[in-house]
């Protein structure tokens, strides 16, 4: 088993493993770019059943009792277009002024 990186080290790889500017200065995919016609369809060779498997969190609207007792009901909010922020019948949490976008 080898030792954990240092701080340098782990740093590094930032730098030594980012794919920026692989693909030339316009690209905005990155490592996206790996994803071929080809490769999706060699995958596609490899399914066996029809079954999906979601990886997302179910999000239930309202308290749960996975919320502990001083718990937030999930929000959402539209960080970049502002939308709902100024409603007028909007309930502000803490910390969220009602004219914030």
């Amino acid at each position: 088993m080898s030792p954990d990186p240092t701080e340098s080290e782990l740093l590094g790889y930032f730098t030594r493993l980012s794919n920026r500017g692989r693909w030339g200065p316009g690209d905005s995919l990155g490592t996206v770019n790996h994803i071929t016609d080809s490769r999706r369809a060699r995958a596609a060779g490899l399914i066996r059943s029809g079954v999906t498997v979601s990886c997302a969190r179910p999000i239930t609207p309202g308290p749960s009792a996975d919320d502990g007792p001083t718990g937030i009901a999930p929000q959402r909010f539209m960080l970049r277009t502002g939308q709902g922020l100024a409603d007028p019948d909007r309930v502000a949490r803490d910390g969220i002024e009602l004219g914030d976008r």
